[in-house]
């Protein structure tokens, strides 16, 4: 293995952990104007305006928190915001922002320029959007060069490697972005998953035997309300030939959304269909997204869930405190055979 200021270094175990950087779309005129990443955040100054080309976590995020401060933004995507989440999370999220005050545009941009000291973004449909600064979140690119070319990668660049972190060549591990992220396969990246496959690959390179489960990773955008999301999508699920035996509430289903007047928002929980005839406790629990506030600490319980093979009865017995965010949880198990706007708090 070669190092940089250090020549080469030898080793029975090799674990790669390069990460990732900033994806550079190719976009007409980029290299021409001065742009921020999610690197250069506080280079960003004061703008007066900020567009965001990119519809991920990082631009929803930040035009959401930058529009509070009093920063006009705009976020131009050529498909739905949060691609990564349900559809459902997407169009949530998209009308929040809109009735904050944030423009979101949903067209690609390619071509952008210098104007009145700013900068000026074209899309394909021949809408033109200006602000003072430009923002470019368009995902990120595993930093895979490190690879020489000797280890088999996926279809986004980052390294293939199985559940126990092992690449293609014998001893050698790698974790982190740079191995795909949250899923072995690419995708959504994350500082919780990448610590996590970190000390797998440490282990097994040491002669341990532990495994990677994506599927019981959690996923959050940090918005207000923020969006987490845990295990397999419904459209995941379907894509694969699964089905999805799926069941949503909105949030205001419980007191403690009223008493905190904050009842915007919903949760979602998917089950695998053929699980249901097997078992009193109903369908076994896949995945689940939670739209709501608090979800970053809600979405634990369905991370569990997932890990441990947890069913809808098993969520139905849970005993929330009253009256707290917590009690949606259960709401949420019990949609799948009740109308729970109809119960009274606390019952079921």
């Amino acid at each position: 293995m070669k190092v940089e200021g250090r020549g080469v270094l030898e080793g029975k175990r090799v674990v790669v952990a390069t990460g990732s950087r900033p994806a550079v779309p190719n976009i007409k005129g980029l290299g021409e104007v001065v742009y921020y990443t999610n690197e250069k955040l506080f280079d960003l100054g004061e703008p007066s305006s900020v567009a965001f080309v990119g519809g991920g976590a990082v631009a929803v995020e930040l035009a959401q928190a930058l529009n509070r401060l009093g920063v006009k933004t705009a976020i131009v995507a050529r498909g739905r915001l949060l691609k990564y989440e349900e559809e459902m999370a997407s169009q949530f999220m998209e009308e929040v922002l809109k009735e904050e005050g944030v423009e979101v545009v949903r067209d690609e941009a390619v071509a952008v320029r210098r104007a009145d000291g700013g900068v000026e973004v074209e899309t394909r449909g021949g809408r033109r959007i200006r602000a003072e600064a430009l923002f470019v979140a368009a995902g990120r690119v595993p930093n895979s060069e490190a690879a020489g070319g000797l280890l088999e990668l996926n279809s986004d660049g980052s390294i293939r490697v199985n559940k126990r972190l092992e690449t293609s060549m014998p001893g050698v591990y790698a974790a982190g972005d740079v191995a795909g992220g949250v899923w072995l396969r690419g995708g959504r990246y994350a500082e919780n998953a990448a610590a996590r496959q970190g000390t797998i690959a440490a282990v097994n390179a040491l002669g341990g035997h532990e495994e990677y489960n994506p599927a019981a990773v959690p996923r959050v955008v940090f918005t207000d309300p923020p969006v987490a999301s845990v295990g397999i999508s419904e459209d995941e699920m379907i894509a694969s030939g699964i089905g999805c035996r799926c069941a949503a509430v909105p949030i205001d289903v419980v007191a403690a959304a009223w008493a905190s007047k904050r009842t915007s928002g919903f949760i979602k929980i998917n089950t695998y269909p053929e699980t249901w005839w097997v078992s009193m406790k109903g369908g076994k629990i896949a995945g689940a997204v939670v739209a709501a506030p608090h979800a970053e600490e809600l979405i634990h319980v369905f991370a569990i869930a997932v890990k441990l093979g947890l069913r809808i009865g098993d969520l139905a017995e849970l005993v929330p405190a009253f009256p707290s965010f917590g009690e949606a949880l259960r709401a949420a198990a019990l949609a799948f055979e009740k109308d729970v706007s109809k119960l009274s708090c606390c019952a079921g």
